[in-house]
């Protein structure tokens, strides 16, 4: 399997101070220092390979089916690991993690890189219907970071958001609610409050707190997130849709089919602009017809069209 590359460019000088940095000793305050400097390599590369959102910056490993890639996640400015597969190939993409996996253990890796693989894994285990076995993973990631970076590195909220998904799935909200909330204090003791990961949390707590019914609590969160998605993105970005269409089944279920539409509306105009289909597309359309004719408002009603 042929990977990737890995980034090449005028931004050699900031390439050579990350690198050197991760020689040193590391903490909170030199992985802080790494987040500036990725950032300022965002800012003055035109070109960086993608997959999806993802920033490629590196492989990890690959196998017969893939590559797993160290790649940027820039609404996180975290580095993550993210399968290259065919859209819609979680049980594939289960194979090649577990086999990077069983390398990973074979050179005795361990910490945040064994994470950032288990974590992948945790993702296509849920893809594919099996949360328990996405629990186990996502726990096994965290305890990897936390064994590598101690308990309050901004890196594990990741993985504490991650935990609060599988909560909310299996119906612990107030589980769920105090994992996104932990997460949420983790980064912005890191961040601070405006940063742009913090949003990633407020969003996560938003949907918990809808399930759980609080739904004015939701609404103050999500609009949060809201606003610092577009400080930092600009008003048009697909990274706002996803809490637009929180936001709009907030205002739909308070019985507020107008503003439901106004919010799904400004996602459907900015999730059209991006070239390639996406299954949110025939989402949006399906909650627009639901807001211009309410039925029930309920998260029955809501889940046809997700």
């Amino acid at each position: 399997m042929i990977c990737q590359t890995d980034v090449e460019g005028d931004h050699k000088s900031i390439e050579e101070s990350i690198a050197a940095l991760a020689h040193k000793p590391r903490g909170i305050e030199a992985d802080l220092l790494l987040t500036k400097l990725r950032r300022d390599l965002a800012a003055v590369t035109a070109e960086v390979p993608r997959i999806d959102r993802f920033e490629v910056l590196g492989t990890i490993g690959s196998g017969g089916m893939g590559c797993v890639y160290r790649a940027r996640d820039p609404d996180l400015d975290a580095i993550v690991g993210e399968a290259h597969l065919l859209a819609g190939r979680p049980e594939a993409a289960l194979l090649l993690l577990d086999e990077a996996s069983g390398a990973l253990v074979a050179t005795k890796t361990q910490g945040r890189t064994v994470a950032i693989v288990l974590a992948n894994r945790g993702n296509a285990q849920l893809e594919i219907g099996d949360v328990d076995a996405a629990e186990r993973s996502y726990r096994q990631a965290l305890q990897e970071a936390q064994s590598d970076l101690g308990h309050d590195h901004p890196s594990l909220a990741r993985y504490i958001d991650k935990l609060g998904r599988i909560s909310r799935i299996r119906g612990d909200l107030p589980t769920a609610i105090r994992y996104h909330e932990r997460a949420i204090g983790i980064r912005e003791a890191a961040y601070g409050h405006s940063d742009r990961s913090v949003a990633s949390s407020l969003l996560e707590l938003g949907r918990a707190l809808i399930a759980a019914g609080d739904l004015d609590l939701a609404d103050k969160h999500l609009a949060r997130a809201l606003m610092i998605r577009v400080s930092a993105y600009g008003p048009a970005h697909l990274r706002l849709v996803d809490v637009l269409k929180a936001r709009g089944e907030t205002a739909f279920l308070a019985r507020h089919p107008k503003d439901a539409r106004s919010y799904w509306q400004q996602a459907l105009m900015i999730q059209s602009q991006d070239s390639r289909e996406h299954p949110s597309l025939t989402g949006l359309n399906c909650l627009l017809l639901l807001a211009t004719k309410p039925g029930e408002y309920s998260t029955t009603e809501l889940e046809r069209c997700r």
